[in-house]
């Protein structure tokens, strides 16, 4: 018995390295292609790291000339504050300012009035000096000529910095391109990778291997077959813990069959005892209805008589719990109060009304007035009307007797003489 074991495991053993044999040879054939496409994801990543350390070095190199700079500007800043500061007041201030302006010569002073500070970085910066063509103080001018002079040199040394910069930002630009490039290469080789491994993966899943089983870890589910592929493999623990489990869920189930055929008894009586009280609730229904109309002489609500009722047991209720002599005694001083305040209500309105009729009677007694005097007034100018008249009338009359007055006045006078 041990002999046949032995054997057997040698079988295996045999088996086993003859499959193995087989898949150590097609990762042999695929090993020099995963290595090549490995060698080159490798040169890429480490040439790709190269670049980006360039470009980090680069920014670092930017970073110290753009701090550089700003050192620079400040600078030149206080070389213009202090050139500004020392020409205040002077006599000479525009021409100092041409002078300061300029590359060299009065005359180049005057053409550079209008430049600007960027310009000037692109000018030359060899310097010459000159005698100044207006009179002024000759320690200002050479201090001018010095502040001038170091102007220049940080426009150079700016326009230098400039320069590096605009070349490191191109490498940098450069250098961003080659790594979009590397990286899409990269990606284009693990992707060769992944289908080389694939299909290393598929030749592998081609090798036939054979395999041991014991005759309890057999079961055919179709007894026409005697294929391998076609059985189901157990262990014999697993078995026998499935067929105790299928005993207990058998029995299981036979106790929930009886309890269910309980259950549909006890309905069925339910629904039985359900229709006939359904039943029973009609006919009193129907009882009551004939009861109400013969009583009443139609057909009232149920629900209505037992309101009706109930109000009416609520009022006896409180009827009998009130104290009738306190309500009416509450009611007459609610009265009285409500009186009260009626009375005062009419008297205002009395009084109201008593001014009115005062107003009305000194209206009338005014009217009476203003139509005597309209009267008056009318008789008055028709008298006027009339004395005009009988002075037209009158008027040759008047004048011969004041004719004759005026003459016997003359002869009075006469007489007196």
């Amino acid at each position: 018995m041990e002999s046949c074991t032995t054997m057997r495991d040698v079988n295996l053993l045999d088996l086993h390295l003859i499959t193995l044999n087989q898949e150590l040879i097609i990762s042999k054939q695929f090993e020099q292609s995963e290595m090549l496409i490995d060698e080159k994801i490798h040169a890429k990543m480490e040439a790709m790291e190269s670049h980006h350390n360039s470009s980090k070095r680069k920014l670092e190199f930017i970073s110290q000339h753009v701090t550089e700079a700003k050192i620079f500007y400040k600078e030149k800043k206080k070389i213009k504050f202090r050139f500004l500061s020392s020409i205040t007041g002077h006599e000479h201030a525009s021409y100092l300012k041409k002078l300061f302006k300029s590359n060299g010569t009065a005359a180049d002073a005057e053409m550079s009035e209008n430049s600007s500070d960027e310009s000037e970085c692109n000018k030359e910066t060899t310097l010459v000096e000159v005698d100044p063509i207006v009179p002024c103080d000759s320690q200002l001018y050479k201090a001018t000529l010095n502040m001038r002079t170091e102007k220049f040199r940080i426009n150079g040394r700016l326009k230098y910095l400039k320069d590096a910069i605009d070349v490191i930002n191109v490498d940098i630009k450069h250098n961003n391109t080659v790594k979009t490039k590397l990286k899409t290469e990269i990606g284009n080789l693990e992707r060769e990778m992944e289908q080389i491994q694939k299909q290393k993966q598929d030749r592998r899943n081609q090798v036939m291997c054979t395999l041991v089983f014991k005759l309890n870890q057999l079961q055919y589910p179709k007894s026409s077959t005697s294929k391998i592929g076609d059985t189901l493999v157990f262990s014999q623990p697993i078995l026998t813990n499935l067929y105790k489990r299928v005993g207990h869920l058998h029995q299981d189930t036979v106790q929930q069959e009886i309890k269910h055929k309980e259950c549909l008894g006890h309905i069925c009586k339910m629904k039985t005892d359900f229709h006939q009280m359904k039943e029973n609730i009609k006919t009193l229904e129907q009882n009551m209805d004939a009861a109400i109309k013969k009583k009443v002489g139609k057909v009232i609500p149920v629900d209505l008589i037992e309101q009706i009722r109930l109000r009416d047991k609520l009022i006896k209720f409180n009827v009998r719990n009130a104290n009738v002599h306190i309500a009416y005694q509450q009611e007459l001083t609610t009265l009285s109060e409500q009186v009260k305040l009626k009375q005062i209500e009419l008297r205002n309105v009395i009084k109201e009304n008593t001014e009115r009729q005062n107003v009305l009677t000194e209206i009338n007694r005014e009217k009476t007035n203003l139509m005597q005097t309209i009267r008056i007034q009318s008789a008055k100018k028709r008298h006027l009307e009339n004395v005009v008249v009988i002075a037209e009338q009158c008027k040759e009359d008047i004048e011969k007797l004041s004719h004759i007055i005026k003459k016997q006045n003359q002869d009075i006078e006469v007489c007196t003489v």
